[in-house]
């Protein structure tokens, strides 16, 4: 993996949970630490997935150009699949 792309999803990662703890001092007790902690784990796992096909070639150049599709595809992926999964854990049943 690139050391590089890592370094930015780490700081991009702390950011996020920086600014978040930012609203929960605002909001005093009204944060589920529970999903604060899923919603900031979900972005580290998915900017790692997003990236895979910068870092190393870990996913095939199946589409040319230099817009890493194939990352952005993982992406969407995943997220359509970890939204799914949560969903159905929760008990909501679309109705």
């Amino acid at each position: 993996m690139s050391f590089g792309i890592f370094n930015q999803i780490i700081a991009e990662t702390a950011v996020l949970a920086i600014l978040g703890l930012l609203v929960a001092t605002v909001l005093h007790g009204r944060i589920d630490w529970g999903w604060f902690a899923a919603a900031v784990a979900f972005f580290f796992v998915h900017k790692l997935v997003l990236f895979l096909g910068l870092i190393d070639g870990i996913l095939p150049n199946l589409i040319g150009g230099r817009y890493n599709w194939e990352g952005k595809i993982a992406g969407t992926i995943f997220s359509l699949v970890f939204g799914s999964f949560s969903c159905a854990t929760a008990g909501w049943n679309g109705g």
